[in-house]
């Protein structure tokens, strides 16, 4: 695997946050630390790509500078690490993901609700457990909604689901954890990214069927060029695109090392996501920009 050095820069600042007046604390009464890599270490999200893998290029369609991205200011979900001084919410959510209908009471900070975009997902630690809820809608401090919920162990999961249950780790569409692959403010302000990220392509490039780590898919596109499952990587033969940002370079050497998996799709483009509640609008631009000269450089992995 090549090395690749990310030259960080004082103008390219990660900070401020994207929208809500809630803040994500940074350590949960578990003493996990947001902005470490989530999950077990022999978790597949923090597995490097291994040296003899084999790369199979893939028909991505040419960039026009709008085909690929990553989300940040609606279909991404917002991250809370919750504090035992936190309200004691009860969410109420729908069958779904491998679960029954029913409720869960957590900690999550006043003012903390779904994304703005029609998924309204987010994302809370809370002790050890990593809750991913769709369609979130926070009517009080004490109470909430969700039309489905996946969850999993932050420190021993997988991030992954359960293939003999069904139950999802999250509710992105492979039935992985929606913190799994993410882009977290905290962890790109202090550095390398380590772990793989997540991929959603453009919903006509995914064929029908999935590949493990995926519990499961929806990609219907007989011509696809990816399933949902698959490892994707850029190969360490090919160099980093020039003019790319702190926030590019840092997606660039994550994707030659680690990878990333496909984990839904998406109705616009090809996208990667960003913390919802976290990051700029300047720093979310750059990683728009710099994924279409990213993006087409993944390869398939086996």
């Amino acid at each position: 695997m090549s090395t690749v050095t990310v030259n960080f820069s004082a103008t390219d600042s990660l900070g401020a946050t994207a929208s809500g007046s809630a803040v994500a604390t940074a350590t949960s009464s578990s003493g996990w630390t947001l902005g470490q890599a989530p999950f077990a270490s022999t978790s597949l999200w923090n597995r490097p790509v291994p040296s003899n893998a084999t790369y199979t290029p893939l028909a991505w369609p040419a960039t026009t500078g709008f085909n690929y991205s990553a989300n940040w200011s609606q279909y991404s979900a917002p991250v809370y690490v919750s504090s035992p001084s936190d309200p004691l919410c009860t969410v109420t959510y729908g069958a779904g993901q491998g679960y029954s209908a029913g409720s869960v009471q957590l900690n999550i900070p006043s003012g903390a609700t779904g994304a703005p975009g029609s998924d309204a997902e987010i994302v809370i630690i809370d002790g050890t457990t990593v809750w991913n809820f769709w369609v979130f809608s926070r009517t009080s401090d004490t109470a909430a909604t969700a039309n489905q919920q996946g969850h999993c162990d932050v420190i021993t999961g997988t991030g992954f689901g359960n293939f003999s249950g069904g139950q999802g780790a999250g509710i992105m569409a492979c039935g992985s954890s929606g913190l799994g692959g993410m882009l977290i403010q905290a962890e790109t302000d202090a550095g390398p990214i380590m772990h793989a990220l997540q991929l959603s392509p453009l919903n006509t490039l995914v064929k029908p069927g999935f590949v493990a780590p995926a519990i499961r898919g929806d990609g219907n596109t007989s011509s696809g060029i990816v399933q949902e499952g698959d490892l994707l990587a850029i190969p360490p033969s090919v160099a980093m695109p020039t003019g790319l940002s702190t926030i590019g370079q840092q997606i660039f050497t994550a994707l030659q090392t680690y990878g990333c998996y496909v984990v839904d799709v998406s109705g616009g483009d090809s996208t990667l996501r960003m913390q919802q509640n976290a990051y700029n609008q300047t720093v979310a631009d750059n990683a728009w920009h710099d994924s279409n000269k990213i993006i087409p450089l993944l390869q398939q992995v086996s």
